[in-house]
C-alpha cells in the first residue's frame, strides 16, 4: 500500500482501502481521488 497522509488523512486512507474495488480504483491516484470520492460516500 502506497498510503501516504497526515493523522486526519489516515483515517480516510483506512476506509478506502477497506475496499477491495475501490482499492484498485484509488491506490494509483490514491491522493486526488479521496479529496473528492470520500465526501461523497
Amino acid at each position: 500500500m502506497s498510503a501516504k497522509g497526515s493523522s486526519s488523512d489516515g483515517g480516510k486512507v483506512a476506509i478506502v482501502f477497506e475496499t477491495p474495488e475501490f482499492r484498485c480504483v484509488s491506490e494509483p491516484n490514491l491522493q486526488p481521488k479521496l479529496q473528492h470520492q470520500h465526501p461523497e460516500a
